[in-house]
């Protein structure tokens, strides 16, 4: 097994990546300190809307921040195909492992709002290396998209 092939395979299993998309390249920017990981779409194209079958129209790259590993920011480049259905047009498939127009992953995500229960923001942005209104707007986002999906109580309010 090739070097590049062996790496795909353990970042494939450390990013919980789900099996329709495959890790397919790796390298480090040695300047940055990034390890940065191609992923792709690997399995047949259907509708996102209707289900059926559907070609190929376009790839559009999403630069995703990944949880650090070994000392390195992990930046996944994920090649987000375009599909063209007859009925619904042209759609984008989503990436399951991060929320639609996030730069972020979900597992990212998570982390951020496990350290903000004991952390400060400024605290978990130096930890992360990223702004502290970028921290904030994680946390607003997250918030938003957990109470969007409680459950609605009569009382107008939604429980967790």
């Amino acid at each position: 097994m090739e070097e590049q092939e062996i790496l795909c395979t353990i970042y494939q299993e450390v990013l919980s990546i789900t099996p329709e998309w495959k890790a397919m390249g790796a390298w480090k920017d040695d300047e940055r300190s990034d390890v940065h990981i191609r992923v792709e779409y690997a399995n047949r194209y259907v509708c996102p809307e209707c289900g059926k079958e559907a070609k190929l129209h376009d790839h559009r790259i999403r630069r995703l921040r990944h949880v650090d590993a070994c000392g390195n920011q992990m930046i996944l480049e994920v090649n987000v195909p375009r599909i063209k259905c007859p009925e619904h047009k042209a759609k984008q498939l989503d990436a399951p492992f991060a929320e639609k127009h996030s730069m972020y992953t979900k597992l990212f995500e998570t982390r951020v709002i496990e350290w903000l229960k004991t952390m400060s923001v400024n605290a978990v942005a130096k930890k992360v290396n990223i702004g502290w209104d970028a921290v904030d707007n994680i946390r607003k986002h997250v918030v938003k998209r957990s109470t969007a999906s409680a459950p609605y109580r009569p009382d107008g309010h939604t429980s967790q």
